[in-house]
């Protein structure tokens, strides 16, 4: 492998990448994309990247050796290899709950491809499921949505979208409704950026060999129609305020991994 136009070292006398520090080099940038699994630049000339790193078995051999690759979950040397993180909302107050569904998720299948990133090598189409909701109690007087991974190997999860400002009388979101822009919502509802930074859904992007990711669809029944927020908040702010104003709320829960 050529590595000479390359500001990756190299392993001495093989000719093998050496591990990149991807998240720890101070020329890396400090990017979401970085840590969710987007290649280095001229990814077409490495075998690694964060996250989802392909080196071989035996580091010290040459790639022309034969030797077989193995794909280790790592953040450049950082290993992620942890225990898998309880369900978030079983520390949550219990809440009454919504029938939440969808014509593109089972609660408890796969997440189909479509809903992957459209980045980071995931292939997906970056496109949010249809999601329809019932069940309500009375004094419901707006709604929020949001899709939330506990597996994300950060202290915090990785937020994938939250909707806010949905209506009382909506019941249901189409598919691809959470497309940037906020077209496909109701007029008044918007999107919070999510954790990759960007506004609308993103989609799944689980680290490359990591455990199956659950994504956490959640339907909430709102006392308020009027949040006090707007799309500059983070997700966290986002959530926090939720949770003080849910009156009801439902889950569909689908796995990824690649």
């Amino acid at each position: 492998m050529d590595s000479s136009n390359s500001t990756w070292p190299t392993t001495p006398d093989t000719g093998v990448d050496s591990y990149p520090p991807l998240c720890t080099q101070r020329t890396a940038p400090r990017s979401p994309k970085l840590l969710l699994g987007l290649p280095p630049r001229d990814a077409s000339a490495r075998s690694a990247h964060c996250f989802g790193t392909v080196r071989p078995q035996n580091w010290g051999a040459s790639a022309a050796s034969g030797v077989a690759a193995a794909v280790v979950p790592q953040c450049g040397p950082m290993s992620i290899e942890r225990a898998r993180p309880p369900d978030p909302f079983d520390f949550m107050p219990p809440r009454p709950t919504l029938v939440v569904t969808s014509t593109d998720l089972v609660d408890g299948g796969q997440l189909p491809l479509a809903h992957g990133w459209d980045s980071g090598g995931v292939g997906g189409d970056n496109l949010s499921p249809q999601l329809a909701w019932s069940g309500a109690p009375a004094g419901t007087s707006g709604f929020a949505v949001t899709c939330f991974d506990p597996d994300a190997p950060t202290a915090s999860g990785w937020w994938h979208w939250l909707v806010l400002g949905l209506p009382a009388a909506c019941s249901a979101l189409a598919t691809g409704a959470g497309a940037a822009g906020d077209g496909g919502l109701p007029t008044g509802a918007f999107q919070v950026r999510n954790d990759y930074g960007a506004e609308g859904f993103g989609g799944a992007g689980p680290p490359v060999g990591d455990h199956p990711h659950r994504y956490i669809f959640t339907v909430y029944a709102l006392d308020t129609d009027d949040l006090g927020l707007t799309a500059e908040v983070t997700p966290a702010v986002a959530s926090a305020t939720i949770a003080h104003h849910t009156l009801a709320r439902g889950h569909l829960t689908v796995q990824f991994a690649r």
